[in-house]
């Protein structure tokens, strides 16, 4: 079921910030990069669709704690009911992940935003 969750949760600004560059497409994926050479690149991170030729990167291979907030930010979207699995690694925002997505406001998670990686289709 794509709704449900504890609604009662209160979301991190790495939550929010999901939730922010995913507002426009809705669409995330949770992905690894197992050929990366170490450890801290080889973790799962958060992939948002921003444009249907843009994807923000949340992961860091200089700090990984930076990684494993946005993971966790991730975990608390899926407990609240606001994120949905598709197949494979692909998710997206439900219904209420959409509606409540559309209320974060840009200077509430500019500076995280600031921090994921902009990769573009054809850079």
């Amino acid at each position: 079921m794509a709704t449900g969750g504890d609604k009662s949760l209160a979301l991190s600004p790495e939550a929010k910030a999901i939730l922010f560059a995913a507002r426009k497409r809705a669409v995330i994926e949770v992905k690894g990069a197992n050929r990366a050479f170490d450890a801290p690149g080889r973790m799962l991170a958060i992939y948002v669709e921003t444009e249907p030729d843009r994807t923000l990167i949340f992961r860091s291979r200089e700090n990984p704690v930076f990684t494993i907030r946005f993971l966790a930010g991730f975990r608390e979207l899926c407990a609240a009911g606001l994120v949905m699995h598709h197949i494979y690694q692909e998710f997206s925002l439900t219904r209420e992940g959409v509606d409540v997505a559309a209320t974060v406001s840009e200077a509430e998670v500019q500076a995280l935003i600031g921090l994921a990686t902009d990769i573009g289709l054809h850079e």
